[in-house]
This record gives structure tokens, C-alpha cells and sequence, in this order.
């Protein structure tokens, strides 16, 4: 286990600054995600900390010894990369061997490291195999294997399950997981992927254009997003978001703009933005697709959405329309009778917003005033 800061890590191109500024501490032990889309500087962040890429100024530090100018072969890290990059003529276990047999360790220890990471990642029987008689899964564990036998002070994973299908992909992400906990890692991870995020890490540091937007918990960055583009970003079907301006009505907020829309509030949400929204200052509501419940009957605090889809998935189903030209999704609950209860395309339904389950941005800054007042 290791802990890694990064001080004011810069990365420029030239003119082209790819990452303006990063501060970042990862404790020992944990898993972190970096997550973003594309483009948002997280596998050169990852490259960065790897020794892969220079970095153009600042610090990264590993148990407090700066690795800065450190050769990539001596940072004790292990990478994973999208492509395994596996040698294709050698077998499963001269693949895992290599490093250590170029760094002439004794025989016996690399025989019982390999059957020890041979064990952990289900690959025994295997071990003669070369990677083309292997199927994506299994390269992809022979790849973790390298890294294994090395006992690295960090693992580094860069998208590594981008190449494998969607029952692999989770099986792997399981895995990886359990390694992680068995191991007593510390792991930073790269996907774009919010659910792989979202189920594998301890914490999440959420890029775009080589900041970070905001980092913490899942659960965290789910139900308390700082700004408009945490909120918009996790989350599938993805936040709904209406724009206007707010006033205070009774037992909670009106939202007027896209849509005509009524926000219940309890008493400590009422006062703690009371003061906000009396500026008529522009803003976002965001409404996650779970924080609606459907009325039987039109009312002063409801939204009629015309029903343009539905799409059924068994546990649940998601309703979809239009307000103003934005689509809404709207999930509802299902039971064992099937879709034929749920709304029907063409019919409208009465949309109510569940209590204190709302968030408000600012329309200019992008800041979750709900998160800044505390409310």
C-alpha cells in the first residue's frame, strides 16, 4: 500500500493545456476512479503519475518521496492497460514472469508468485497457453497477473475493461474489486464509464478539461453534486433539468421558465434558500428520473408529461417525453404483471417532485446553491 499526492500538477502541449492545475491526495488502501469523458485529461493524469508522460510542472509524491523526475521502471507501480499489451509469442506464464525475470529474481520466488496470481485470477490450467488461444477476459486477468507478481506499491488501470463485453465487463469489475480488498491495495482506475465508477471505488475524482468538478464518495457525488455538471454527469437516465426563475410558495418553490413547476420544500430547505431565490436570479432545477412520483389527478403541484416512450426493464420501467422541447425520464415502478399497468405511449401523466429530492443551480456559475446553503 501507498499514498500518492499530486501538488500542482500541470500538463501543456505547447499552448495546448491539457491540465490547467490538480492537487491530489489518494490514502493508502484506497480504490479511486478517475472519471470523465473524453477528453477530460484523466488517462494523461494517470500516464502523469505512471512516469509515462512529463509533466510540465509540479509535484507527485509517493509515501512523501518525490517521484518527479523517477524513471517509470524504478516508481514500483503496475499498469494495466486498455490493450493488455501482452507479448503474443510468449504463454501465460512467461507473460507474468517477464519483469521478474529481467530483474533476475530467484527462480522459485517467481514460480510461487506466478502460481500465486495464477490462483487469485482463476487461471489455472491455463498457464501454457499463448494470449491468442485466450478470450478477452482471460488476457485481461494475465495482464492484472503481470502486475500481481510484482506486489507494486499502486495499481494503475487504465480503461481496462473498455474491450470486453457487458457480462464481462461486469464479472471483471468484480473482480478487480475483490483483488483490490484481498491484496490491500492502493488502485486509481481511469474508465468513462459512471457505472464502473460508481460500483467499484471508494472515491470518485470526476474530470473535465483537466479539472477536477468534484471528489468523494459515490454516494456523495450522486446525492450532493456541487455543480451542474456532477449532476448531469452521473447518473443514467441523466438529471432533468428545467431552467427559470424561482419564487417561494407554500410548503415549497415555483419554478417559472421551461416549465411551470412546484417544488415541495421542507422548512429547513424553505429558509436556507429563502433568501437565494428572492434575487430572481436565474437558475437550473435538477430532478433525477427516481424523484418523481406519478399522481392519479392534475393538481397545483404537478406536471402533465405528454408520453412519447416507454422503456421496460423488469425491476423498472423509465417513462420518456418532451417539456418544452427538453426530454424528461421519469422511472416508475413495476410489478410482476408486467408493462401492461404502465403509462402508454401518446397519454399524458401527472409528474409531483418528491420532497427536499431537488437540486438548484445557478444559471451562470453552475454552483448547487442547495449544496452552498446547506439546505
Amino acid at each position: 500500500m501507498a499514498q500518492l499526492t499530486l501538488e500542482k500538477v500541470r500538463k501543456a502541449y505547447g499552448d495546448a493545456v491539457v491540465i490547467p492545475e490538480i492537487d491530489l491526495d489518494i490514502r493508502s488502501g484506497e480504490f479511486v476512479c478517475l472519471v470523465g469523458p473524453s477528453g477530460s485529461g484523466k488517462s494523461t493524469l494517470l500516464r502523469m503519475i505512471a512516469g509515462l508522460e512529463g509533466i510540465t510542472r509540479g509535484t507527485v509524491r509517493v509515501d512523501g518521496e518525490d517521484m518527479t523526475d523517477v524513471d517509470p521502471s524504478d516508481r514500483d507501480m503496475g499498469m494495466v492497460f486498455q490493450s493488455y499489451a501482452l507479448y503474443p509469442h510468449m504463454t501465460v506464464r512467461d507473460n507474468m514472469s517477464f519483469a521478474l525475470r529481467m530483474r533476475k529474481e530467484d527462480p522459485k520466488l517467481i514460480e510461487e508468485r506466478v502460481a500465486e496470481a495464477v490462483e487469485m485470477l482463476d487461471l489455472k490450467g491455463l498457464e501454457d497457453r499463448k494470449p491468442a488461444a485466450l478470450s478477452g477476459g482471460q488476457r485481461q486477468r494475465v495482464a492484472m497477473g503481470r502486475c500481481i507478481v510484482r506486489k507494486p506499491k499502486l495499481f494503475l488501470f487504465d480503461e481496462p475493461l473498455s474491450n470486453l463485453d457487458a457480462k464481462l465487463r461486469t464479472a471483471t469489475r468484480h473482480q478487480i474489486r475483490h483483488l483490490h480488498d484481498r491484496l490491500g491495495a492502493t488502485s486509481i482506475f481511469v474508465t468513462h464509464d459512471q457505472v464502473e465508477a460508481m460500483t467499484m471505488a471508494d472515491r470518485i475524482a470526476l474530470l473535465n478539461f483537466g479539472e477536477i468538478m468534484q471528489i468523494g464518495t459515490p454516494q456523495e457525488l450522486y446525492l450532493q453534486p456541487q455543480n451542474r455538471f456532477t449532476a448531469g454527469f452521473l447518473g443514467s437516465p441523466e438529471m432533468n433539468f428545467f431552467e427559470g426563475t424561482v419564487s417561494v410558495g407554500e410548503g415549497g418553490f415555483v419554478l417559472n421558465g421551461t416549465a411551470s413547476l412546484f417544488l415541495p420544500a421542507s422548512a429547513g430547505r424553505l429558509a436556507a434558500l429563502r433568501e437565494v431565490v428572492g434575487t430572481g436570479r436565474k437558475v437550473e432545477i435538477g430532478v433525477r428520473p427516481e424523484h418523481f412520483d406519478l399522481a392519479a389527478e392534475a393538481g397545483a403541484d404537478t406536471m402533465s408529461l405528454p408520453v412519447a416512450g416507454l422503456e421496460w426493464l423488469g425491476h423498472e420501467a423509465f417513462v420518456f417525453g418532451h417539456v418544452d422541447g427538453r426530454e424528461i425520464g421519469v422511472r416508475v415502478a413495476t410489478d410482476a404483471s408486467g408493462a401492461s399497468d404502465l403509462p402508454k405511449p401518446g397519454s399524458p401523466v401527472q409528474l409531483r417532485v418528491v420532497e427536499d429530492s431537488w437540486h438548484m443551480f445557478d444559471a451562470t456559475s453552475g454552483d448547487n446553491l442547495v449544496v452552498k446553503s446547506g439546505a
